[in-house]
């Protein structure tokens, strides 16, 4: 009976850590053009992560990455904007870790190729794009509605 209360409060523990890093994501957006525009969007998009529990942190291991565009040249709309979306994975930092603390690795060229993915943000998980055809705040908050559920259904099922 003890063994079997031991167990359950282990894996409680082992779960509850597991659970408060998938509630944390990284959010870089960024525009040459629009700043008003990535600034109403980055708070948007904050507030509906904060719906769903996750917090922002630099040091989360799941980003999301966002290039926010004016179509300045387009010759049908030139006040659309354009978003660039892309999801980011750096699951292989920890392990990669692990695997350099292990003192014995024996291929010293391995281990230098394995430290220097550790330098790396992440794998590309993920990537689409948003067209707005005026960049309001309604359609920003509709946007900001989509990328957050996209990003959480690709990246923390």
């Amino acid at each position: 009976m003890k063994k079997l209360l031991l167990f359950f409060i282990l894996n409680l523990l082992a779960f509850s850590q597991l659970n408060a890093e998938e509630k944390k994501i990284g959010l870089l957006i960024f525009s040459d053009t629009s700043k008003k525009i990535a600034d109403k969007l980055k708070s948007e998009i904050l507030n509906e992560f904060d719906k769903y529990g996750f917090t922002s942190s630099k040091t989360a291991s799941k980003q999301l990455v966002i290039y926010v565009n004016r179509d300045f040249n387009d010759d049908i709309n030139p006040n659309g904007i354009s978003l660039s979306i892309a999801h980011i994975d750096a699951y292989h930092v920890p392990i990669i870790l692990k695997v350099l603390e292990n003192k014995e690795i024996k291929d010293k060229e391995s281990a230098k190729l394995l430290a220097s993915l550790v330098k790396e943000h992440g794998f590309l998980k993920h990537l689409s794009s948003i067209h707005l055809s005026n960049g309001n705040d309604n359609q920003v908050s509709i946007a900001s509605k989509s990328i957050v559920k996209t990003f959480i259904s690709k990246n923390f099922k």
